[in-house]
């Protein structure tokens, strides 16, 4: 979308909170801290905004690369316990704006998903940068993969998104004003709040993205498997029994 297009559609400024919980990452943390500071920075409905890399004890330099990164926008936390869903309360914890965005740290979802946001920021209290929503070049076991969990999900949690393990968000910080902020400590952590989201009813827009599909470390049977064992748990805890 051109400047020009977007300047047209800025109904009011927006501050941001960007949470990017990270481990491992060494080799490309720098490089989306870069791409999301440049991208906010030439925003024409972004106010004030700060980047918050929630990074976890790692085994590479992690640590050390974002020490270098820290500046007025970039807040660097370092955080012993390992989980994405860690990394996310601790970020959000540290958060300071209205609008928290959590990104994942392979640059495989796109920061610009905030453009189709921009002018509904009064209608909707949470956005997802949906993969689901149009046709994604991603490797069969992994469609296949995601598609199955994602209907155990839904039934599980009664959640209506498409894109129920998005690792793009971005949403009110008030939100924890009626829902509760999930204690999950990893993956899960996105699936526990759609639940909580959907409960109360909230204003929830899909944004449908251009997904990269971009290898990584986890190793995908043992994870999926992992991912169905603990959702069933969650769901016997939280739905089940009602306990958060």
């Amino acid at each position: 979308m051109k400047t020009s297009e977007i300047r047209k559609k800025v109904k009011q400024l927006v501050d941001v909170s960007v949470v990017i919980p990270t481990i491992n990452s060494e080799g490309r943390i720098e490089k989306i801290t870069t791409h999301i500071q440049n991208y906010l920075s030439r925003s024409e409905f972004v106010d004030r905004f700060e980047i918050i890399i929630s990074a976890q004890t790692s085994d590479d330099n992690t640590f050390d690369v974002i020490k270098r990164l820290k500046s007025k926008n970039v807040i660097p936390l370092f955080i012993k316990p390992r989980g994405k869903g860690i990394g996310i309360q601790e970020g959000i914890k540290a958060s300071r704006f209205e609008w928290i965005c959590i990104i994942d740290d392979d640059m495989s979802y796109p920061i610009e998903f905030m453009d189709d946001c921009n002018g509904l920021f009064d209608d909707f209290e949470i956005f997802i940068g949906s993969r689901y929503i149009r046709k994604q070049n991603t490797p069969f076991l992994r469609k296949i993969g995601g598609l199955v969990y994602r209907k155990y999900a839904k039934i599980l949690f009664r959640i209506k998104q498409a894109d129920v393990q998005s690792g793009l968000k971005l949403f009110r910080k008030d939100v924890f004003d009626r829902i509760k902020n999930p204690k999950e400590p990893d993956y899960l952590w996105d699936t526990v709040f759609l639940y909580y989201a959907n409960t109360k009813k909230l204003r929830i827009k899909e944004i449908p993205i251009e997904y990269k599909y971009i290898p990584n470390q986890l190793k995908f049977f043992k994870t999926a498997l992992k991912m169905f064992r603990r959702a069933t748990s969650l769901w016997f805890r939280i739905v089940v029994m009602k306990k958060s």
